[in-house]
């Protein structure tokens, strides 16, 4: 917790008012000259490859984060068992449509069967009516 004393904050600023970026410059390349001596172990010349290829993928989940590798991976993942589904999912496609055309083969039988049972029934009746307008009731559809 911050205790606040009323006072208005201002921001913070170097002593000097001739100050410059060279001194801070200077630190920093002093900062990037001894990090280069104490990681100079880890160069690639010293290391396996399997350690090189390791500190790239490190550096690459430093670079993109954490979240963006796991996605990554799932799609990776995903694609790779999708085209072993595909196969499976056009078998049963075939399969399907195969069904679907027997069905629909047997539905034009019945049908025709159907056709031909309604024409019987309206010959019965024709035959067994008594009149005239009878036998024209027998036609109606």
């Amino acid at each position: 917790m911050f205790i606040t004393t009323g006072a208005p904050m201002t921001p913070i600023s170097p002593e000097d008012p001739d100050f410059d970026n060279v001194e801070l410059e200077r630190r920093s390349y002093r900062r990037r000259s001894e990090d280069n001596e104490m990681f100079s172990m880890f160069s690639s010349q010293t290391l396996p490859s399997w350690a090189n290829t390791l500190l790239a993928v490190a550096k690459a989940i430093g670079f993109i984060g954490v979240p963006s590798v796991i996605a990554l991976y799932l799609v990776y993942l995903l694609s790779n068992q999708t085209s072993t589904w595909l196969p499976k999912i056009e078998a049963q496609e075939v399969q399907t449509s195969d069904g679907i055309a027997e069905v629909k083969t047997g539905i034009d039988k019945q049908v025709v069967k159907q056709d031909q049972i309604h024409r019987l029934l309206q010959r019965i009746c024709s035959n067994t009516a008594k009149t005239s307008e009878d036998r024209q009731h027998c036609f109606d559809d």
